[in-house]
């Protein structure tokens, strides 16, 4: 008997091992999903297989199967046959897209177009020849109607020529540079988002069952100190399995996260180029790898939108499109020698017209700049929507660069999504896909967000090393906005933070000496720069100062605050001829990397050590006298 059942047992563990599970995405050449597709065999005996609504096909080859002949069949798509293998499955498969018209005047009738323009009836019509003009709707079909594709607009079509390719709503003409916003970066708060998770929305906390307390920082160079960005680094536990990838940014830094989801092993692990450190020190001591690589600086970025669309949006989503094309253009000379390429997506719910609609990355902004003047807003009827199903879509089908120094997704909105098990699980899945995609999330929120929905959105930031924006009521424009929970919040226009935004997520260093030197030279830099903390934040928290010095006039900044040499290379020295109630070391982006402690006056200069940092652009932040000074500091 045990003879028996060995034997069946290596026989199913011999037929599992042939089989192979062959994944691949059905979409038309814009990349819009299509669900409903047949998957037919031609050549063995299998059940046809119908793309799901994400136009995912998943199919088994079954043993001793070298090769399949299939043919894909849909609504308002043209025929394909092709031969599939299980070791050479394609990711993607491209099918042609048919254009329907539906004759306004009797629903019954259907037209298409021929290659070299002329109408024809998909079915006999009965109509007579001689009729010059037919007034039609133009129906862009797709599989069905849930798949993620564009209805253009009405529009009357001669049968002499093909249909205007301006079916679109008029350009948005609304002058850009009116909406305010305000940054909240959790990453240089990171003791206010701590308090937050413990006092403020700790009822909240279980509402998106993720854990984003348990941070983790690494700091990738190579042996002459240049940061190396978009490496791929994982945290791992005891038994080899891996808890969360993700990239290094611009900086050669990446925040990783343990027990996200469920709580794991204590032991944990970090691999990054084919080295593995056990015992990783947790915020806010780094991990800092050396890695024999050469400078790597990409020279191009990705910026994509992601746009709720549905009816609250309405006023906002209006002056949204002004500002992004405000944006794509100043964007495309907002670092010197870098490639920027712009996308688009708007989506809704599945209980609206579309899912969602997208424009995939591309180095012509005026494509993307068309795709969003087609945008209104719509639809909706309840308080949440398909973010999850949004952030699938922009993750996997908006053609991101393969290498890249940064990719961001503005993800613009006023509602979180569902909260039935199924989207919360797609949620989780999709941000760690993000996030391990090296795709920077930040949110921007609009009117109407709750609180539940605001720790989602910094959630989201923080998980894939982004930061928040919230759009607030100077501007006037759009309803009651959310004042995020923060110590204080400072205004802006909206168009210059994202610009500022992509500026900050996409400098680096051009391997070569004279980029810090440069570096020097006066910006605004430090104007946007976070503050560790304020002083309504101060007397909610006595222990961050626990006797701070009575508030006195604002001094100038070199009487307070000094740095030499700089540049530096291994370390640097800070003069704080007045001393300092608390002083800090922060990146381009306000991370908070040292905590300098208070220093009393005439203790000294203060030696800072950066012997394991990039190369880059770093701030000494210093609190004297109840007012913040900053200088900025060059690591060579």
């Amino acid at each position: 008997m045990k003879k028996t059942v060995l034997i069946l047992s290596l026989a199913m563990l011999s037929l599992s091992a042939m089989a192979t599970e062959s994944r691949f995405v059905l979409c038309d050449s814009t990349r819009a999903l299509l669900s409903g597709v047949k998957m037919e065999f031609l050549n063995i005996n299998s059940i046809p297989v119908t793309s799901s609504w994400d136009g995912l096909i998943r199919y088994t080859f079954p043993a001793n199967v070298s090769s399949a002949k299939v043919m894909f069949t849909g609504k308002g798509i043209d025929t394909l046959r092709m031969t599939i293998t299980p070791t050479e499955c394609p990711q993607w498969i491209v099918l042609k897209r048919r254009t329907v018209f539906r004759d306004l005047r009797d629903d019954r009738l259907y037209y298409t177009v021929d290659r070299r323009g002329k109408v024809k009836p998909v079915t006999a019509t009965g109509r007579k020849k001689g009729k010059e003009v037919v007034e039609v709707e133009v129906l862009d079909m797709v599989a069905d109607e849930g798949a993620l594709y564009e209805m253009a607009e009405t529009s009357t079509y001669s049968r002499e020529r093909r249909p205007s390719p301006s079916l679109a709503p008029e350009a948005n003409t609304l002058q850009a540079g009116k909406l305010t916003a305000g940054e909240v970066n959790d990453f240089a708060k990171w003791h206010l988002w701590e308090n937050i998770l413990k006092q403020s929305h700790a009822q909240f906390v279980g509402d998106w069952k993720m854990n984003v307390s348990e941070r983790y920082r690494v700091q990738i160079t190579n042996a002459a100190q240049f940061p190396l960005a978009d490496v791929p680094v994982a945290l791992v536990d005891v038994k080899g399995d891996t808890l969360f990838r993700a990239r290094t940014d611009n900086t050669g830094h990446a925040e990783l996260w343990a027990n996200v989801l469920e709580s794991s092993s204590e032991t944990l692990f970090i691999s990054c180029a084919g080295m593995r450190r056990s015992a990783p020190k947790r915020y806010p001591e780094e991990n800092i790898f050396v890695v024999d690589q050469p400078c790597n600086a990409p020279d191009n970025v990705d910026v994509f939108f992601i746009m709720d669309a549905t009816g609250s949006m309405g006023d906002e989503l209006r002056y949204m499109n002004a500002e992004l094309q405000d944006v794509i253009r100043r964007s495309q000379s907002a670092v010197e020698g870098v490639t920027i390429r712009t996308g688009a997506m708007v989506y809704r719910d599945h209980t609206d017209d579309y899912v969602n609609r997208l424009s995939a990355l591309t180095e012509d902004m005026t494509i993307t700049q068309a795709f969003l003047n087609k945008q209104q807003a719509g639809g909706g009827g309840d308080y949440e929507e398909a973010v999850p199903e949004a952030l699938m879509a922009a993750v996997n089908v908006a053609e991101w660069s393969t290498h890249a120094r940064a990719r961001i997704a503005f993800l613009i909105l006023d509602a979180p999504c569902h909260q039935d098990s199924t989207t919360i699980a797609l949620l989780h899945q999709q941000i760690l896909a993000a996030a391990e995609a090296g795709i920077r999330i930040v949110p921007v929120v609009c009117s109407g967000l709750r609180e539940s929905g605001e720790l989602l959105m910094r959630e989201l930031a923080l998980l894939s090393n982004g930061t928040s924006f919230f759009l607030t009521d100077d501007s006037g424009i759009g309803d009651k906005h959310l004042k995020p929970t923060t110590d204080s919040l400072k205004v802006e226009h909206l168009n210059d933070m994202l610009v500022r935004t992509i500026i900050e997520f996409s400098r680096m260093p051009d391997c070569t000496e004279q980029w810090a030197d440069s570096a020097l030279n006066p910006t605004d830099e430090e104007a946007f720069v976070p503050n560790p903390f304020s002083q309504e934040d101060l007397a909610k928290d006595s222990t961050l100062v626990p006797n701070p010095t009575e508030v006195q006039p604002l001094r100038p900044v070199e009487d307070v605050l000094n740095v030499r040499p700089n540049p530096c290379k291994d370390f640097f020295l800070v003069d704080l001829p007045l001393g300092a109630d608390a002083a800090y070391l922060v990146d381009i982006t306000g991370k908070t990397l040292q905590a300098l402690g208070p220093q009393p006056a005439g203790a000294g200069l203060l030696s800072v050590n950066v012997s394991g940092y990039a190369t880059g652009i770093y701030f000494i932040k210093a609190f004297v006298e109840g007012n913040w000074y900053t200088r900025k500091v060059i690591v060579k």
